[in-house]
């Protein structure tokens, strides 16, 4: 399995457990903002927060929505309640399923073609050397998001 691939699965399963670890002890600040390229919102993408140096701060997910608006939490945090100070890379990865022609079955005998994620933004946004910083301080924090092609 390659590493896009797997970096997809932890990004489809990191919802999941996001919402079955919310205890609310992280002690966290707000982290929202709005995803734009080309002046147009991005409906559908994820936003990753990943400490800039390890054991410094705690990485946050968010999903944006159909006006480009994100709000990050992190797997130990409340909904939507941000992320801890610190120095972060940030990742915005968004994918679509290209049909591959290839039908697939599965453990119930259903059919369906096989889909092929392909990235719909430029890849150094969801690359870990991503040219997008921020750095959360101990307040609301707000970070919009302008990509280019």
């Amino acid at each position: 399995m390659n590493k896009s691939m797997l970096m997809l699965l932890f990004l489809l399963a990191f919802p999941v457990f996001v919402a079955g670890c919310n205890d609310g002890k992280l002690k966290t600040y707000p982290v929202s903002g709005i995803v734009t390229m080309n002046d147009e919102p991005v409906v559908g993408a994820t936003v990753i927060f990943s400490p800039a140096k390890e054991n410094e701060g705690d990485s946050a997910v968010g999903k944006t929505n159909e006006k480009g608006e994100y709000k990050l939490q992190t797997a130990n945090g409340k909904v939507d309640g941000g992320t801890t100070p610190g120095d972060y890379i940030v990742l915005i990865k968004k994918s679509e399923g290209k049909a591959t022609g290839r039908i697939i079955r599965d453990s119930s005998g259903n059919t369906s073609e096989e889909m092929l994620p392909i990235s719909v933004l430029p890849a150094q946004y969801g690359a870990f050397s991503s040219p997008l910083k921020a750095t959360v301080e101990n307040k609301k924090n707000v970070f919009d998001f302008k990509l280019e092609n």
